[in-house]
């Protein structure tokens, strides 16, 4: 009998830690004090990666003026190292995107501006050194948004810039980090309004294809055919919008295998294309969307709440920022109110990552203002990889 009544509480022991109690807070967000080091000026975009070596996630932040470099502890608690480990920004920053550029190990950070746009490397330690000069094309471009991956399979990073105004550009990497822009016939050509970049295999050909976000133009799809080439089916893959759209994200809300897509729109609702699994992709917004018709800048998946399917955050500027949570199916429901904390920040971008090292995912705000971090107070959970990338205000 004690036997029996053993092994029976070691089920209920197991199943109370495997299950989600009713009390849980998974998903519940905070906005701890201190909070990250105080900056007061245009913070257009974030990312978030181990750059110093020490296994915790360390933000960069794409500002107006100096970017900013922010290394964490592995607890929450960061350090501005900006001045001694960042060179001197030249340009307004509207994106950044972190990723091993040269081979050598390390993060290295590429940044999208207005005007000439930058490569820092790494060292390894985090301490990082301009070498736009002689690794990246010349340009007087102005790049909204910024997307790192190996588009023609060559085993290194290449980077897609969205650019306002002129056309999008692919530069392709030499495997050291030096990187040299391809002509049209590789990267249509295009005479959109374009904020944001991202890309992903969406039509499950085991390459990286490429989405903009455009504002007050169609957002555009492009496929590669694994070699680096690609081909705009925008008209025979993609709804027909015009919807002021200035962030997107790529994942599986729906759990069939393929990559969805939302974008962040200003002053309209946000949008949710279903992909078929073949990169054809079905306007879902009225069934599975909130009718919210905010400010928004950016836009973020993770598995904030521990159920294993991918929830939404979105960026607004002004207003109270999103939670999206979903149901598994990739119906979602807003849960701001009672999720996050209150805000009226001018909010421009957003990551997510786990910055307290407890097994979940947490969020970074990059702001007008202010950035902030708010700490999820949920147990661990698996995290599914988030996803963001460079949006704008004007």
């Amino acid at each position: 009998m004690k036997r029996v009544t053993g092994i029976l509480m070691a089920v209920i022991f197991l199943s109370l830690l495997f299950s989600e109690p009713a009390f849980s807070q998974s998903g519940v967000f905070e906005a701890l004090d201190p909070n990250l080091p105080l900056d007061d000026g245009w913070s257009w975009d974030v990312a978030t990666g181990d750059v110093d070596g020490d296994r915790d996630l360390d933000i960069i932040f794409a500002n107006q003026g100096q970017n900013l470099l922010y290394v964490g502890d592995g607890s929450g608690a960061f350090s501005d190292i900006s001045s001694t480990n960042f060179p001197g920004n030249r340009n307004l920053s509207w994106g950044v995107a972190l990723g091993d550029v040269d081979g050598d190990g390390d993060l290295d950070a590429v940044f999208a501006n207005t005007n000439q746009n930058e490569l820092y490397l790494n060292d390894g330690s985090g301490l990082f050194s301009d070498v736009t000069l002689t690794s990246l094309p010349e340009d007087s471009d102005d790049s909204r948004g910024v997307a790192l991956g190996d588009v023609d399979g060559d085993g290194d990073l290449d980077i897609v810039f969205a650019n306002r105004l002129t056309r999008n550009h692919l530069y392709i990497n030499d495997g050291h980090g030096v990187f040299q822009d391809v002509p049209v016939s590789q990267f249509p050509g295009d005479d959109a309004n374009t904020r944001g970049v991202i890309m992903g295999d969406v039509d499950s050909d085991n390459d990286l294809d490429v989405v903009f976000a455009n504002k007050d133009f169609q957002n555009l799809l492009y496929l590669n055919d694994g070699s680096g080439v690609f081909t705009d089916v925008t008209p025979t893959n993609f709804p027909r919008d015009y919807n002021n759209s200035r962030g997107i994200a790529l994942g599986d809300v729906d759990g069939d295998g393929d990559l969805d897509i939302v974008f962040a729109n200003r002053r309209l609702r946000n949008s949710l294309y279903l992909n078929d699994g073949s990169g054809v992709f079905e306007d879902a917004t009225a069934i599975l969307l909130p009718t919210h018709e905010d400010w928004s800048l950016d836009v973020a998946f993770g598995d904030v709440d521990g159920d294993r399917d991918l929830d939404i955050l979105v960026a607004n500027f002004t207003e109270q920022n999103e939670l999206y949570l979903n149901d598994g199916s990739g119906v979602f429901e807003e849960v701001a109110a009672t999720h996050l904390p209150a805000d009226s920040d001018g909010s421009l971008g957003i990551v997510l990552g786990d910055f307290d090292s407890d097994g979940d995912l947490d969020i970074t705000v990059a702001n007008f203002g202010d950035n902030r971090l708010y700490t999820n107070k949920g147990r661990p959970s698996l995290p599914f990889g988030p996803v963001s990338c460079g949006e704008t205000f004007s």
